[in-house]
């Protein structure tokens, strides 16, 4: 088995610890590999400053709408949690007022008609415990044709002073709305603010930028000179931040905060991390305080009005980073680490602040478990989970490693114990395939 599939079969291991958990605890918070990696969107729009924290599944061969996501049912708009969309001000929905807060978002596809769900519930799996009396807004939409896009995505496009289109974009289609916010001040940004967020593996890569729109202008060699550094966007120059060291085109870059620049020419942009993050624009850029320097082919893409950053997922330990701006596109490659001993000191890192927290100790305890890694301290997570709150999950969890370190009456007593804690809590609870794990460990003793 080659690496990159050995690292695939691990982060399947991985999600699935944490997936079983989770249906359970659904204050589930251990940063884990995910399939669907997540991804947040921060967009300023008048007074109003929108975000969408989401999870981004991929479309791998498959057929999305009707099939995948089956028509006329509620579906999460997204992946793992439910989608969250979050305004900060009153805002109008296709003219439907809603109200500042944070709501779980949900579409209900139909072949012909969407409809846009605002949820006031907003902390959710799936969409599993949906419940429709707690809608806020509906809202039907139009879908359109539009190219491939692999990997789901939620775009703030068409800004104007005091409006945007909030849009979904996935396989070959796309569905949006307007969204309207109160009048913006007189001082307020012709190019706003924003910023994209994206977790690969469990490290985060985020873009803070301001958003300059074409506006008919030819932009390459003309607004933005050739061969002449430029701060990647408007306003402050960009930064971006990586929460661990990366790869950039497979140079090494230390986790940190960097001011963004391009070079750009006309067949190659020289792409620069410079050591500097707080400045205004390029004007007091110090090219002395470059920390890394690549250079990137830019590419044709279809019109994109207001420039945009865009991290989207290549491999399970791999994004493209990407500025798109009218008719161009340029970016550069980045690699994290997802080797199991790395994921095993970021769970220890995120335990060690978190020591009596029941759910994370035991989600740390089934990682550990899965993975075959420091089963002496997933031991000790395990029953501090227990004295913290008992419940099924972390039961389970401390039967199972008693079971893996071949202490067999232990893990029988502890299952039974589990099951009769699980039943008492939920009546519901499905522990059938628990319940056949014991029998066999009974059958070998």
């Amino acid at each position: 088995m080659n690496k990159g599939k050995k690292y695939l079969v691990f982060f399947i291991i991985a999600l699935a610890a944490f997936v079983l958990v989770a249906v359970q605890e659904l204050s589930a918070q251990l940063k884990l590999p995910r399939i669907s990696p997540n991804a947040e969107v921060t967009q300023s729009v008048g007074p109003s400053i929108i975000k969408i924290d989401y999870s981004r599944p991929g479309v791998k061969g498959r057929e999305i709408w009707g099939k995948l996501v089956p028509f006329d049912q509620v579906w999460r708009a997204g992946a793992n949690d439910a989608t969250t969309i979050s305004f900060s001000t009153d805002v109008t929905i296709d003219g439907k007022k809603l109200a500042a807060g944070s709501y779980s978002f949900f579409i209900l596809p139909t072949a012909n008609e969407w409809t846009f769900i605002f949820n006031s519930e907003p902390k959710q799996w799936g969409a599993f415990s949906y419940n429709k009396d707690k809608d806020v807004l509906r809202v039907p939409v139009k879908t359109e044709a539009a190219p491939q896009q692999e990997w789901l995505s939620y775009n703030l496009e068409d800004i104007k002073s005091n409006s945007c289109k909030f849009a979904l974009k996935w396989e070959k289609l796309i569905a949006g709305v307007t969204i309207e916010t109160p009048a913006p001040a007189k001082d307020a940004r012709v190019s706003p603010a924003a910023s994209v967020k994206q977790t690969i593996g469990v490290t985060d890569i985020t873009v803070d930028y301001s958003r300059p729109g074409a506006k008919g202008r030819e932009i390459w060699g003309k607004l933005v000179p050739f061969n002449e550094v430029w701060r990647a966007g408007a306003n402050e120059a960009t930064r971006v931040t990586f929460a661990d060291d990366v790869l950039i085109n497979g140079n090494k870059l230390a986790a940190g905060t960097y001011g963004f620049f391009i070079q750009p020419s006309a067949k190659e942009w020289t792409i620069i991390f410079n050591g500097e993050p707080k400045q205004w624009g390029a004007f007091k850029y110090n090219k002395e305080k470059d920390i890394l320097r690549v250079t990137a082919t830019p590419e044709m893409i279809p019109n994109q009005e207001w420039l945009e950053y865009s991290i989207n997922p290549i491999k399970s330990n791999s994004a493209t980073l990407s500025l798109n701006w009218e008719k161009m596109r340029g970016g550069v490659t980045v690699e994290v680490d997802t080797t199991p001993a790395f994921i095993m000191d970021k769970v220890k890192a995120q335990v060690g602040a978190n020591t009596d927290d029941a759910t994370l100790l035991n989600q740390a305890a089934r990682f550990a478990l899965t993975s075959k890694q420091n089963l002496d301290e997933a031991m000790t997570w395990a029953q501090k989970s227990v004295s913290v709150k008992k419940i099924y999950a972390n039961l389970r969890t401390v039967s199972e490693l008693y079971a893996q370190s071949g202490k067999t009456d232990d893990a029988i007593k502890t299952g039974e114990e589990a099951i009769k804690v699980g039943k008492e809590q939920d009546p519901k609870l499905n522990t059938s395939s628990f319940e056949k794990m014991i029998v066999d460990w009974k059958s070998k003793k």
